[in-house]
């Protein structure tokens, strides 16, 4: 009853305004063909996470999640799978906008390359994953700019 219900909801948001705001749940049309979905709120009832959703064949589908801080900018965002777990591209801000984190993402395991930024912007640290493992040379920057490399197996 939930998925009809859930259905029915995204073909009638495709067809209407790109805002719809039902019983507490915001969800908005963003693209073509993604539908962002309000899922947890803060103690002042403003949007904290949402899915994201995209519709194949007439069936909801999740593909991604985002959380913002209170003031609205994103915190992290990426994809999913049909497990719901992360897969792809996965992003996170400082509360300012600024790049914290970029990493890529395989079935739940982090793997690829990995960089995390100061608040600053600086780089803090880059190397590459391999399913949640560090692997290779990693390459750390201290807050005044000193490079440490280190190898991993």
């Amino acid at each position: 009853m939930k998925l009809v219900s859930v259905v029915g909801l995204v073909l009638v948001l495709v067809g209407c305004a790109p805002d719809v705001k039902e019983d507490s749940v915001e969800i908005k049309k963003v693209s073509a063909n993604i539908i962002r979905k309000a899922v947890e709120f803060d103690q002042l009832n403003k949007p904290t996470k949402f899915e994201l959703y995209t519709n194949e064949n007439g069936v909801s589908l999740l593909v991604g999640i985002e959380e913002v801080y209170g003031n609205g900018n994103i915190k992290i965002r990426g994809g999913v799978n049909a497990n719901g777990q992360r897969d792809g591209l996965w992003e996170a801000f400082y509360e300012d906008g600024t790049s914290w984190s970029i990493g890529n993402y395989s079935s739940g395991k982090e793997t690829g390359d990995k960089k995390v930024w100061y608040p600053n912007g600086k780089l803090r640290y880059q190397g590459l994953m391999r399913n949640d493992s560090l692997v290779g040379k990693w390459q750390f920057w201290d807050s005044k700019g000193a490079l440490t490399e280190k190898e991993y197996k």
